[in-house]
């Protein structure tokens, strides 16, 4: 997982730093890690020749007036130097700065993909990276562990994988995001929203405040014509007793079975073709 961190400038001087081996776990002394084929910098130079090459990255700015920027700069540098990374060219800093925020330009590898929203407690996020990283795996996804600091007790996980909109077997890749919602609530957090695949966790959300929600919404909706976000159930366009309906936990069963159809059929990886394509040339 890239490491990012950031503080917000007055007067803005981007140092992108780039590392020989793992800024997060790597023994000392131990050898550089390798780019694996779901690090989020890997699809970026599959989709651009001209990225940088995947490693890790750490995104640092600095504020402060024209000196205290300078002298700032130098002790990133030393640290970059403990961690045997580089301070890469500015103009090549610069383009990375203003794309901070794009983080799913991959889907152009694939025709879709597919984000789960989480929120960890601080404490226990290499943990979640990694439960999120080895649900990727084992479910022979592409797809990279990205996540952000919320506050000082809580941290947005956000993992992506690559699906096919355009084939059958590309909505498989939901199976990823039921079982990163379970792996959420094990570690003391939640998945963020509800909606149409999600609402079977409305109860594990909101406990026995779940009957306050359907009680209310009985009031103003009696004949069940508004369901806003597929919340409460998921109803289908057929009247036929049986098939009006499909309560909340038959969308977890179905996402199991489409993680374990995920394990059976993966996707090639074409991106991963790419990249070794730009590598040769």
């Amino acid at each position: 997982m890239p490491g990012r961190c950031r503080r917000t400038p007055r007067e803005p001087h981007a140092a992108i730093l780039r590392s020989g081996g793992d800024l997060g776990n790597r023994d000392e002394g131990g050898p550089p890690r390798r780019p694996e084929a779901g690090d989020h910098f890997v699809f970026d130079r599959a989709l651009e020749a001209d990225s940088p090459d995947p490693t890790d990255l750490a995104f640092v700015a600095v504020q402060g007036s024209k000196d205290d920027v300078a002298d700032q700069e130098k002790g990133m540098d030393g640290l970059a130097a403990k961690e045997q990374g580089t301070k890469l060219a500015p103009a090549i800093g610069d383009r990375l700065w203003r794309d901070r925020y794009n983080n799913y330009s991959a889907r152009r590898l694939s025709r879709g993909l597919m984000v789960s929203y989480n929120l960890v407690p601080l404490r226990r996020l290499p943990e979640a990276v990694e439960k999120a990283t080895e649900i990727r795996d084992k479910l022979k996804l592409n797809g990279s562990v990205q996540a952000h600091i919320v506050d000082t007790t809580t941290a947005a996980l956000n993992p992506y994988v690559l699906m096919d909109d355009t084939k059958p077997s590309g909505g498989t890749a939901l199976g990823f995001v039921k079982r990163m919602g379970d792996a959420a609530f094990k570690i003391d957090g939640h998945p963020m929203g509800l909606g149409l695949f999600l609402v079977f966790n409305l109860r594990k959300m909101h406990g026995n405040a779940t009957s306050a929600y359907s009680a209310v919404k009985g009031v103003f909706d009696p004949r069940k014509k508004i369901n806003g976000g597929k919340t409460f159930e998921v109803w289908t366009k057929y009247p036929w007793p049986g098939l009006r309906s499909i309560p909340p936990p038959g969308m977890a069963i179905g996402l199991e079975v489409a993680a374990i159809l995920r394990r059976v059929k993966p996707t090639r990886d074409r991106f991963v073709r790419a990249y070794e394509h730009t590598k040769e040339g």
